[in-house]
């Protein structure tokens, strides 16, 4: 067989070859970022970014109840007027699309070094699995990554993962105490027209700050309580919020950190499926260290997630081509453009500022 196209014959049936006697130290102990984009079940592309709605207006706080200035509240029921006003709830998000690729190359010359279908066979593998893990890594760390901020406004930008919904004090990365009015996915956590009834704004995250490992079971209760929101009976709402999809993922030392108090309290671990109110609690090793040198977890309501990949761009692989000036090379390119992002921010909440030290009782 000619040798251009057994390369070609190559590509197409690696996926269906029985697995090799190499091992991949390229893999890292966790991809918090690709079981997102499976369990959200991504929706196709559309438009030139992804836009989303989300009714969060309000009056500050719903503190004017005078049904004569407002339509909504008390009134007189012989005598007031009542004026219909039609007052907006709802907010539109948006965020940009990213667009990653990878590839994948073998020579001529490498083929006649590996004769034998064993040998092919195995060479190309090698090369395909190293490939697709190298770009499983960059994906991975870009979805942890603090600046990816950085790169909204840019022509090549990046995942905007848990770092930029969830942060410190529920308002953006880069903006302390929403000093500076910086928007997170095109909404204002500062606009006094998204504030409820206990003068928090609708669209910050939950957040719980402490000092130690030994506190952290009574943070992560004040954060479950804080993040699990739940309708009025007699609202039907367009997204029911729910606790059954909750992930709770923690920096290395962080899981450590709470898998040693639970077993100082003497409460049943299980060894591979560890968890905390009946939720998983997991391990990201890509999430990013912290300026502090502290550690932190993440609480994540996947009802309030969504992702989007562009149609036939969900890691598929383009033909194999023969690059300008290689006559000797055959090469592939493979493709994700996805999207991920939040649409209820206070739903989802962090934990952190706690050392690696449990200290028992």
């Amino acid at each position: 067989m000619e040798i251009a196209k057994m390369l070609d014959l190559l590509a197409t049936t690696l996926a269906q070859t029985p697995a090799n006697k190499y091992t991949n130290l390229l893999f890292e102990r966790s991809y918090i970022f690709r079981s997102f984009l499976r369990s959200l079940k991504p929706k196709d592309m559309t438009g030139t970014s992804v836009k989303f709605n989300a009714i969060i207006q309000g009056d500050a706080g719903d503190s004017d109840t005078d049904a004569t200035t407002t339509g909504f509240g008390v009134y007189d029921g012989a005598y007031d007027t009542i004026p219909f006003k039609q007052a907006e709830y709802m907010a539109q998000g948006e965020t940009n699309w990213a667009q990653y690729i990878g590839q994948w190359v073998i020579s001529r010359k490498e083929l006649l070094l590996n004769s034998g279908k064993e040998g092919f066979i195995e060479l190309g593998k090698a090369k395909l699995e190293g490939a697709m893990t190298r770009l499983a890594n960059i994906l991975e760390t870009h979805f942890w990554s603090t600046s990816g901020y950085l790169h909204v406004a840019d022509e090549r930008p990046w995942i905007l993962g848990p770092e930029y919904w969830v942060t410190d004090d529920g308002f953006a990365i880069n903006d302390s105490a929403g000093t500076n009015g910086t928007l997170v996915g095109g909404i204002s956590p500062t606009n006094a027209a998204y504030v409820d009834a206990n003068s928090i704004n609708r669209w910050r995250n939950g957040f719980k700050s402490i000092s130690a490992p030994n506190e952290l079971l009574d943070g992560m209760d004040y954060l479950f309580a804080q993040c699990h929101f739940v309708a009025p009976e007699d609202v039907n709402p367009n997204t029911t919020p729910s606790f059954k999809r909750f992930r709770i993922v923690f920096n290395m030392n962080g899981f450590l950190s709470w898998k040693k108090l639970m077993r100082l309290l003497g409460e049943p671990l299980d060894p591979t499926n560890p968890t905390f109110n009946n939720v998983k609690v997991e391990l990201a090793d890509q999430m990013a260290a912290r300026t502090d040198s502290t550690n932190q977890g993440f609480f994540f309501n996947l009802d309030t997630w969504e992702a989007r990949v562009a149609k036939g761009m969900n890691f598929s692989k383009d033909p194999m081509v023969t690059p300008t000036n290689q006559p000797g090379v055959r090469g592939q390119f493979f493709n994700l453009w996805p999207s991920i992002y939040c649409t209820d921010r206070r739903s989802n909440g962090k934990i952190f500022g706690f050392g690696n030290d449990v200290i028992a009782a």
